[in-house]
């Protein structure tokens, strides 16, 4: 027996009608087709090779289990700098001359595919991508930073490689930096200006390192912000299990941290490796902005001659040896003979005792269909008539 079709709209008082008249499963795609790639899922994984054919398939599968869009991926150990498609996934992959070694890509899915607007292949540790995004374009670098056993200034060029690419991406835009960066930034009992309270283990002299990068640059490591067990922490186990370790890390810029609405590690997902998948849901929207109405000088009156020659005297006795002198002179005098011109609302109709009765219906709209209906009469029937005095003086200036 076949069950009966989900009805979205039933609740516990009955069927809910939505209120701009379409259904509430319409109207979630109408708001996705406003803004495609507000909502994402992002992620970074050392998978240990991608030499075997079979491997690439399982990483495919586990990125649709995880419902992924842009996934980093270190230690692909493919040779040179490649960008092919397969099925529903864009792979970009940076790499050595030879195969086995080091190498980084970033995989897209679905929709994200085609939004790739540039790339920039640095060497088999690094790469970054633009990507074509609502509301702001996006920057994803993934890094493969040098193991503990490798030299400081070996880690150093890495940074100064970083730094280069940054200086490429656009002060407003949204950036990530997802990868293995190969040190431990530890656990701490306050949340500072660069990570949050969930880190794990001890730091280290390369987590030190990392915390001061992401102070010079402003971004915050997003995985040490949100509180999960342990087990949802550690990104890396050494051999045998001994100790875990959290050195997968996704980071974004502290203007955007609100866009990430949760990051940790997923210790569920398995591609026959060491390191853990790190995954951080997305969901960007920014604040609406106040526009400040500014008040412009009333440059009409230049039109009256005695008004045009008191302005011109002004000027004449002044002395402005640079521009700065000289825009100073022109405001000044401005100010003083012209004055400012008086904004006066966009409805002159509009009393206080309407916006008073419209604070009423919006109180109503969503607690009381009854009062919210009769309160939105009654500033009908108060607004129609001071409306239709306000259109009559308007008739009455322009002569009609």
């Amino acid at each position: 027996m076949t069950s009966p079709p989900h009805n979205n709209n039933l609740t516990d008082h009955g069927t809910r009608i939505p209120r701009s008249g379409r259904r509430s499963d319409k109207a979630s795609q109408v708001a996705s087709m406003r803004n495609p790639c507000a909502k994402f899922r992002i992620g970074t994984w050392n998978v240990k090779t991608l030499l075997k054919t079979e491997k690439v398939e399982e990483l495919k599968q586990e990125m649709k289990r995880a419902e992924l869009d842009i996934l980093g991926i270190c230690e692909t150990r493919w040779a040179g700098n490649g960008d092919f498609t397969s099925e529903e996934f864009r792979f970009i992959h940076c790499g050595n001359e030879k195969r086995g070694k080091n190498g980084v890509a970033l995989i897209l899915r679905g929709k994200w595919k085609n939004n790739v607007l540039n790339t920039y292949h640095v060497n088999d540790r690094m790469m970054m991508i633009k990507i074509h995004a609502e509301p702001t374009d996006m920057y994803v670098i993934q890094v493969y930073f040098p193991t503990s056993n490798s030299d400081d200034e070996e880690v150093e060029n890495i940074y100064e490689q970083l730094e280069d690419l940054l200086k490429i991406t656009e002060e407003k835009s949204n950036v990530f930096i997802i990868g293995d960066f190969n040190a431990s930034v530890g656990e701490q009992n306050f949340t500072s200006t660069t990570m949050g309270k969930f880190g794990l283990g001890k730091q280290n002299e390369r987590g030190r390192r990392l915390l001061e990068f992401c102070e010079q640059i402003n971004m915050i490591i997003t995985n040490t912000f949100f509180e999960t067990p342990k087990r949802r922490r550690y990104t890396w186990k050494a051999p045998g299990d001994i100790n875990r370790f959290q050195i997968d890390f996704i980071l974004v810029k502290k203007r955007y941290r609100n866009q990430i609405k949760s990051s940790h590690s997923y210790p569920g997902f398995d591609i026959d490796s060491d390191h853990n998948l790190v995954l951080a849901k997305c969901n960007i929207k920014f604040k609406r902005r106040i526009k400040v109405l500014e008040k412009k000088w009333a440059v009409d009156k230049l039109k009256s001659d005695p008004t045009l020659k008191s302005f011109q005297e002004l000027m004449e006795k002044t002395d402005n040896s640079s521009w700065e002198e000289l825009k100073s002179t022109i405001t000044q005098n401005a100010d003083k003979i012209l004055g400012k011109h008086i904004l006066e609302p966009k409805k002159p109709w509009m009393t206080e005792e309407i916006l008073e009765l419209i604070k009423e219906r919006n109180i109503w709209r969503n607690k009381d269909y009854d009062k919210y209906k009769k309160s939105r009469i009654l500033l009908q029937q108060n607004v129609g008539k001071p409306k239709k005095n306000g259109w009559m003086k308007t008739v009455r200036k322009l002569n009609i």
